[in-house]
């Protein structure tokens, strides 16, 4: 490490550039000793962790879950001002658009080149799951591909899975550059079950029937053929996952799921007018397909009390 940065000393002092050995820092991963490293005859400190372009890397690379929730609240929070509230009477379509324009990329940002652990991603998809359910005004109790379906929303999966892809073919097409020669390397020496990056986008594209990293290679597609293939692979996926969940829950039994489900908010919400009696309203119509809304006959089930006999039909227009 001291030849790299006695080359990178000698040439940047040849370009009249002078490096702040105060402002650099070491980061040694998965090396438990410390690594002593000078810089224009001062010593650079040792960290544990640090912050490179926006985001918080540690020794074993993985991700900083707290402080990734932390800056989802502290942005969603930062919202509540200009009336991202449903109290309010503010629009649920756009109140999601908002959620996935500011909130989403900030507290996802650079994840994918991140270890993110099975038990991090239900944390992020809880807190997601969280605000969505504040934002149509649903019970915590709501079933997951309900709320999905009705506000067409994007899972944490999903997104996570569109990223990594992403960076894999951003690699693909710059075969000069490192980056593709390792990729080319860990294709093929790389184990089925590794954390590599061509082990784990193999696995993304087997998931959504896409073709494989070698086929992709060898014919690489344009961004925009590829933002097509990919959104209509993990639309089917994800319709046909929400609709074998549905199906099975007999408190769904009222709930029309439409095609195409991600990206396309529920007709209940579409003519919703953003108004405060309007909105609340919509809110009763979403707990009663999605089978939250407590009537007379599902309290009876708990407290063994009859029914009235003399009870109105109520139309909720």
């Amino acid at each position: 490490m001291q030849a790299l940065l006695d080359l990178v000393e000698f040439n940047t002092s040849r370009d009249l550039v002078k490096i702040n050995p105060d402002k650099s820092e070491i980061l040694t991963v998965k090396y438990k000793n410390t690594v002593k490293a000078t810089l224009n005859g001062q010593e650079i400190s040792n960290v544990s962790n640090v912050k490179h372009i926006g985001i918080d890397r540690n020794g074993k690379n993985t991700v900083n879950i707290e402080e990734r929730l932390r800056t989802a609240q502290r942005t969603i929070y930062s919202l509540l001002g200009p009336g991202l509230h449903a109290g309010r009477g503010f629009s649920t379509i756009v109140a999601h658009k908002i959620w996935n324009t500011y909130v989403t990329p900030r507290f996802l940002y650079g994840i994918e080149v991140q270890n993110l652990t099975h038990t991090y991603l239900l944390k992020l998809e809880r807190y997601q799951r969280k605000v969505l359910k504040q934002i149509q005004g649903l019970p915590e109790r709501t079933s997951t591909s309900a709320l999905y379906t009705l506000i067409g929303g994007k899972p944490i999966e999903l997104l996570l899975d569109r990223n990594y892809l992403a960076l894999f073919m951003n690699i693909a097409r710059l075969p000069e550059s490192v980056e593709y020669k390792i990729l080319r390397r860990q294709l093929l020496m790389a184990e089925q079950d590794s954390k590599t990056l061509a082990s784990n986008a193999r696995k993304f594209l087997e998931k959504y029937n896409l073709p494989t990293p070698k086929e992709l290679l060898e014919e690489i597609p344009t961004k925009d053929k590829w933002k097509k293939m990919f959104k209509k692979a993990s639309n089917d996926y994800w319709e046909n996952t929400w609709r074998q969940e549905l199906a099975t829950q007999s408190t769904m039994k009222y709930l029309q799921v439409q095609h195409p489900v991600v990206d396309n908010p529920h007709n209940m919400w579409k003519s919703t007018r953003p108004k405060q009696h309007k909105v609340q309203r919509a809110e009763i119509k979403a707990r009663l397909i999605t089978g939250t809304f407590i009537l007379q006959t599902n309290a009876m089930k708990f407290n063994k009390s009859e029914v009235l006999s003399n009870l109105q039909t109520v139309w909720i227009r």
